[in-house]
This record gives C-alpha cells, structure tokens and sequence, in this order.
C-alpha cells in the first residue's frame, strides 16, 4: 500500500501594526503642547512628549477619540478626521483657566486671584508673540507700562508718574537698583535680554514692606527661563534659535539657546548678539508740524575740526545706532524634589549709545554738540539660589539668594568746536542677600525675611583734549 505523503501548508499571517502618531498644537502660538492627554473609551491614557508627539496605535481602531490638557477646550475627533487633517491637532485655549501665579507680592509662589494689588503678568508666549527689539520696548508694547525713550538705545519705564530709582527692577529675584541710579531717565532695562524671560510680572503701587524703598511706584520682576530636568534616563537636549530683522532700524537679532538635562542636573546656555543702524522715522507728516522730526544734519571731524554734514536722508536719525551682546548661564542640581540649588550667571555689554535728542540741539543756527554718547553698559550678575520646602515649626517655604553684581555706565559729552571731551564713568559693586521664610497656617499665610545689600562706588569725572590728549579733573 502506497502511503500518501503530502506537504500541508498552514498559511501564517502576521499583521505588522506601524507606529501611528499625531502632533498636538497651541492653536494661538503654535507651539506645541506637552503632556496633552489622548485616550478613549474604556482605552488606556497616552500623553504628548515634549514636541506634541503622541503615539496612538495602543488605542486600536475606536470610534472617537478624546484630547485633553489643561487650559485647553477639549476636542472629540476620529481616526478619519485625523487623517483629514495629516495627524495634526490644534488646541484653542479655554477661557476658564487656572489661577495665574505669580511671584512679585511675597518672592514666593502665589495665586493671582489672592494678591490685593494690580499686577500684570506678560507671558513667555506674550513675550514670543510681541516679538520686540529689546525689554523696554517689550514694555511699551504690552500697554501697561509707559517708556520714555530719548534715543534708540534706551527705554525708562514710568509707572503712575514714577520711574528711575523710583520704581524697581528685579531679575530672578535680586534687585537691579543700585547706589547710581539717578532720579532721571535710566535706560538700565535693556541690559535685559528679552529672548531668554519665561514671564514679566509688573506689580502696580507701592511695594516697599518686601522690595525697599525702591519700590516706591511699582515693581517689575523679570524672570528668566530655568534649565529643564528631564523625566527619564536619557539626557534631555533642547535647543531654541532665533534670528530677527527690523525694517526700521535696519535690526539684526540672532539668539541661541541650549538646555542638557539629566533627572538631578540641568544646564541653560543663552546667547544674544543685537545690532540697530540708525532709526527711520516715518515720512508722512501732518503740514501743521512742518519739519519737526527731521535730522538735517550731523557732525563729522575733518582734519580736527567738526564740520556739518547735511544729512541724505532727514527721515534717518543720524546717529543713533548701537550694538549689544547678552549671555546667560544657569545649572540646577535638584538632588531631591522639595531642594533646588541654581547657579545664575548673566553677562550685557553694549558699544557706545548716541544720546539722539541732544545731537539734535541747535544754538545760533549751530549744533550744540559734536558729541553726546552713553560708554558701554556693562552688566554682570553672579548669583546662587538655594530653595527648600519643608513643614517646620517657624517656615514651610525657605529661599536664600546670595548675588554680585558689577555695573559700568559712563556719559561723555562734547560741544561744537570745541576740543575738550567731558567722561563721567560710574562703576558699582553690589552685594546682596535674602533670606525669605513663608508659613501657612491654614486659610493664612505669613512671609518675612531680611535682605541686605551693599554697594561700593566707584565714580571719575575728568575732561581729555582730543588733540593733545591732556587729562584734567571736572565736577
């Protein structure tokens, strides 16, 4: 008997299932959106990563599918829309958000709602959206603050009819005002590089009981971005670059910033590198002005002598240009949840600032100046910043701050025809420390603390010859 051998293929079928991902999107900035929650019914919870990327083939094939974040309108949605729309989702804010918080009133985290004085908060995405040249001008254009701007290179902000050392300004929690600061105009706002704020808190009224006398009208904190841990054993990097140019003043910004971040040790690198040629005023005109605005002229030394040139462009505010370069550095080590330690490191350097308004005096039909320039403004900030939240008897919340500071600012001036250079230069040296305590109890909450500061001057006032060079002593 023949046996029958056969071969009996058993068809083997393997379905291959592909990652499927979705982008999640602030609908306003277009930023994308972390931690946004997708699921659906009866399915297991998924969240975005830090670029809005979430993997959705775990839900299978569902009906409708549910994306959340807080802050945001929910979207209901199906796999076909999604399609529709190339995997991308766009998230419009809700109305009904959470309680902004803020920092200003007490140096420690609070809610908006609970604070008795006008603050405004401007927002990192604010910030990104105003798009501005410098801080000052960030300022003017939020509409809460009025600027008064002498020349291109400046910005004193004026807070109900209060400004200069009179108002007070805070970068991360250590105070800006020092022993030079003067009851005139300050343009000491744009040492601050607005590529790198997280937030602006302007705090309306007086704020002396926390900040000092300083704080007579108002006080404007300015915080900047903090370096990012990162959530898993792989090292975080995330890098932002920027590159901006400004018709008006022919405006040439690039900035780059840098984040590394392990689960208890992060670092943030920000460089910003602006330069401005000199401003273009608008050249329509009302007849009743007639030619107010216009620069007919400048000065220029030829063979010694300063000699008027008659401007190409009246529309051109000739000379009025600068350059500025900023530098941030920060490392926090967190080596538990409720203990920070950061190291803050900043650095602003501009070359020399034409003071516009005054190269635009006339005396008997003659320039007034040949020159009027602010020198270099320099600005170092080292600081370090230990943060510990604890349950103890005298304090729940406790931060100290220990800061120096090392500031430059100079004036120098020259009249028309004239040979002599008068240079007024200011150094500083700040050194400070706060200590703040915060308790709870219950519905109430206490804040104290000290702050110490203190503040060497260094101040020259002297006259040269540009042409002999000779040096002598002025008021």
């Amino acid at each position: 008997m023949n046996k029958l051998k056969g071969l009996i293929l058993v068809p083997l079928f393997i379905q291959l299932t592909q990652a499927q991902e979705i982008a999640i999107f602030d609908r306003v900035s277009m930023q994308p959106l972390e931690l946004a929650e997708v699921t659906a019914p009866e399915k297991t919870v998924l969240f975005s990563n830090d670029k809005g990327i979430v993997d959705i083939s775990p839900l299978g094939k569902v009906l409708e599918i549910y994306i959340r974040h807080i802050g945001y309108n929910t979207i209901t949605t199906t796999l076909e829309n999604l399609a529709k729309d190339n995997y991308k989702v766009y998230m419009r804010p809700s109305a009904n958000t959470l309680d902004e918080i803020v920092i200003s009133p007490t140096k420690f985290k609070e809610k908006l709602v609970d604070v008795p004085q006008k603050i405004t908060l401007i927002k990192a995405s604010d910030i990104a959206f105003m798009n501005q040249g410098n801080t000052g001008d960030l300022l003017a254009n939020s509409g809460e603050v009025f600027v008064q701007k002498s020349q291109a290179g400046g910005g004193s902000p004026v807070i109900r009819g209060f400004e200069a050392s009179r108002v007070l300004m805070v970068v991360d929690g250590i105070r800006l005002n020092n022993a030079i600061y003067r009851a005139g105009h300050l343009q000491n706002v744009i040492t601050i590089d607005n590529n790198i704020l997280d937030k602006t808190e302007i705090m309306f009224g007086p704020g002396s009981v926390t900040y000092g006398s300083d704080a007579l009208g108002g006080v404007m904190h300015f915080h900047t971005k903090n370096p990012i841990l990162s959530k898993t054993d792989k090292t975080l990097v995330k890098a932002n670059a920027a590159a901006r140019f400004g018709t008006a003043a022919g405006e040439k910004m690039s900035h780059l910033d840098l984040n590394f971040g392990k689960k208890k040790l992060a670092s943030l690198t920000s460089i910003s590198i602006t330069s401005f040629n000199d401003l273009r005023t608008g050249a329509k005109r009302d007849s009743l002005y007639g030619d107010w605005g216009k620069k007919t002229f400048y000065v220029d030394r030829i063979d010694n002598v300063d000699t008027v040139i008659g401007n190409k462009n009246v529309n051109v505010q000739s000379p009025s240009g600068y350059t500025q370069f900023d530098f941030l550095q920060k490392i926090l080590y967190q080596p538990k949840a409720n203990v920070k330690h950061l190291i803050n490191f900043q650095f602003s350097s501009s070359t020399f600032i034409p003071r516009y308004d005054r190269l635009t005096q006339v005396r008997n039909n003659k320039p007034r100046f040949a020159e009027w320039y602010y020198g270099p403004q320099k600005r170092l900030l080292a600081a370090y910043t230990f943060d510990i939240k604890f349950k103890g008897k005298l304090a729940d919340d406790f931060k100290l701050v220990a800061a120096y500071q090392d500031i430059e600012e100079s004036r120098h001036n020259r009249d028309f025809k004239s040979d002599i250079l008068a240079s007024r230069i200011e150094k500083v040296k700040v050194f400070t420390l706060n200590a703040d305590f915060e308790k709870r109890f219950k519905m109430h909450e206490l804040s104290y603390g000290i702050d110490g500061g203190y503040n060497r001057v260094n101040s020259k006032a002297f006259s040269t010859d540009i042409v002999t060079y000779a040096k002598n002593k002025i008021d």
